[in-house]
């Protein structure tokens, strides 16, 4: 009887311990190990590995599922990616280690999106925010001449340095260098050019009066032509894409002084008709 008794207690702990101890395939973010632990489920398992779940952190299978020999257990973490969308700011949680991957499950893998960091770098737990700058159709209008584009550029200083567009002290763009690139926004670059420039004027003659007693009073006579003079002015234009926008006189100069004209009247009275 004892001896039955002492078999009975070592074939029943043998067989406890073969139902606790689990041999099991272990992945954790893609890395796998094999694991021996005591156990009926998965999260027994979890709890033996000091493995702890956050809200945002995923199971397969879940934790209350029993397990068995061979079985696979796969562990993501949670990780916070900010991603700011042309401008806009948004928050997310994924579970993928790369970027390309979390930006693919999240819907985000835009087609020709410049990033801010390399669609290859890992996520690590710690999370990662970065700015994506998605393709945009607009309109680049210079010197007159207009052209479509289709651009990632983030503001209008970077488009214009994309174009190879030099901007001259006097030029103007609209709306300004530092405004975000948005769809269907017009860019104006205007040339504008100030130069100097002359032109010549008339110089209307003035017109005197004498007497001359040799004429009667209703008769006068041209004593002196009266010639008109000429001056030069000067200017300052300004050209915008090549018209004349406006101009201001910076000076003048007489290059030909006027005659006045001089009209000689009649004193002489009419005799009286005999």
């Amino acid at each position: 009887l004892a001896q039955g008794a002492a078999v009975l207690t070592v074939v029943t702990g043998a067989l406890g311990v073969s139902y606790l101890g689990k041999s099991v395939n272990l992945s954790v973010d893609g890395k796998a190990d094999e694991v021996h632990a005591f156990g009926s489920t998965v999260g027994d398992i979890l709890e033996s590995e000091d493995i702890t779940l956050g809200s945002h952190d995923s199971v397969v299978p879940s934790v209350g599922s029993q397990v068995k020999d061979g079985d696979t257990i796969t562990v993501r973490y949670g990780r916070k990616l900010v991603v700011t969308i042309d401008g806009v700011q948004k928050e997310f949680w994924t579970t993928a280690t790369t970027v390309d991957a979390a930006l693919r499950d999240l819907g985000l893998h835009a087609e020709g999106a410049v990033l801010s960091a390399s669609r290859s770098q890992a996520l690590g737990r710690q999370g990662l925010s970065l700015t994506m700058t998605t393709p945009k159709a607009v309109n680049l209008v210079v010197g007159g001449q207009t052209y479509a584009r289709t651009t990632t550029a983030p503001k209008v200083a970077d488009l214009l340095k994309d174009e190879n567009v030099t901007i001259g002290d006097k030029d103007r763009v609209n709306p300004g260098v530092d405004t975000p690139i948005t769809a269907g926004l017009s860019i104006v670059v205007n040339r504008v050019e100030v130069k100097q420039a002359t032109r010549t004027e008339a110089i209307a003659f003035s017109s005197t009066e004498t007497t001359d007693d040799s004429l009667y009073t209703d008769q006068k006579k041209v004593v002196t032509k009266g010639v008109a003079g000429e001056k030069t002015i000067t200017l300052e234009q300004t050209l915008v894409d090549g018209a004349l926008e406006s101009e201001r006189v910076t000076g003048e100069a007489v290059t030909k002084e006027p005659v006045a004209q001089v009209v000689a009247k009649g004193t002489k009275a009419r005799p009286a008709p005999t």
